[in-house]
């Protein structure tokens, strides 16, 4: 009753511009919502909230608060939500924008940090919700212009990767590198993205650098404190024994010689995925009796009768035939083998 009484009151209140803030246009959605349900309230038609800051807020509002007024509601409508929130970020771009152009606006349409983060939250959506790369990458551009963050460069790098550029991944995944190093980035994480520099590198027979991103990443895990290395320590290991492996294929020496000393570790730890990625690295290398052995070990650590060990038991038998084939090509003919 509360919301069916308010809301007549706030659909007044959004149609005067002066006072159709970010707070009473959420209001205004929330109840909305409360009296028609999910599907019907979001269907209402649109409110304008006539400034960059206000817009914004809107739309943070309803990508962050919202849904949450209706934990129980199994058939929320998040399309059409994603929609309006879109929606209300491209109308805050337009208000920001003008007011840079022009000069004239309201409260807080000349906030350039506000607007950067702006960008950020719209090229979010470009990103994962309408595959728009090149929008989400010119956003992203705009929001470093205006006032930078590490977001923006971790957002250019995924859309790069997203849009299958590896040239622009690689320089993208640079560029987050030094901002994060040089201005700090509590959330950076490269466990994240260096087992995709390392394949790129790969791809595009730039194996030469590959050793630079394995320094980078002695030196991140080097300045982690001891409950992040905690935290960190199965992922930190998988993206060291990813990164060897793509090492491995033309610099098998140097990509061993750092390999030795983690293999008794591995063994220790029983982690069958560090066993096989082990055994991946070794097989990079021609190390393939080593390779065949660290598969085996891997394959009597897991079960059979297991679903979830299924794909990792297929991968390694196919891993120990391979290897097998490869010694074969290596073993003079005139010799029998078992």
């Amino acid at each position: 009753k509360e919301f069916a009484r308010a809301l007549p009151l706030l659909e007044k209140v959004a149609q005067c511009p002066d006072i159709a803030n970010s707070n009473a246009v959420f209001q205004l959605w929330l109840t909305r919502v409360h009296v028609h349900g999910p599907e019907r309230g979001l269907a209402q038609g649109f409110v304008e909230s006539p400034a960059g800051g206000w817009s914004y807020g809107v739309g943070v509002r309803l990508d962050g608060d919202l849904k949450d007024e209706f934990p129980d509601d199994e058939n929320w409508p998040q399309p059409r939500l994603e929609e309006l929130i879109t929606r209300y970020y491209e109308r805050g771009q337009m208000w920001f924008e003008a007011f840079f152009a022009t000069g004239k606006g309201r409260f807080r349409d000349g906030d350039a940090h506000e607007y950067s983060m702006l960008c950020n939250n719209l090229g979010i959506q470009y990103r994962f919700i309408s595959k728009e790369w090149d929008k989400a990458i010119a956003l992203h551009e705009k929001g470093i212009a205006a006032s930078s963050s590490a977001e923006h460069y971790a957002g250019l790098m995924w859309c790069h990767k997203a849009a299958e550029r590896k040239e622009a991944f690689l320089d993208a995944a640079d560029r987050l590198w030094h901002y994060a190093t040089e201005n700090g980035y509590s959330r950076h994480d490269p466990t994240e993205y260096f087992q995709q520099v390392s394949l790129a590198l790969f791809g595009l027979d730039r194996d030469a650098e590959i050793p630079f991103w394995l320094q980078r990443l002695d030196q991140w895990w080097k300045g982690c404190d001891e409950e992040e290395r905690a935290e960190q320590a199965d992922d930190y290991m998988t993206t060291l024994l990813y990164v060897l492996r793509m090492m491995a294929w033309n610099q098998p020496d140097d990509a061993l010689v750092r390999l030795a000393p983690l293999l008794q570790e591995i063994r220790t730890s029983r982690n069958v995925d560090h066993m096989g990625q082990a055994a991946d690295a070794l097989a990079y290398a021609r190390q393939h009796e080593s390779a065949i052995e660290w598969c085996q070990s891997a394959l009597a650590a897991t079960d059979p009768g297991k679903e979830e060990d299924k794909d990792r038991r297929e991968t390694w038998i196919e891993r120990i035939a391979y290897c097998k084939k490869a010694l074969q090509g290596q073993r003079p003919w005139w010799k029998k083998w078992g």
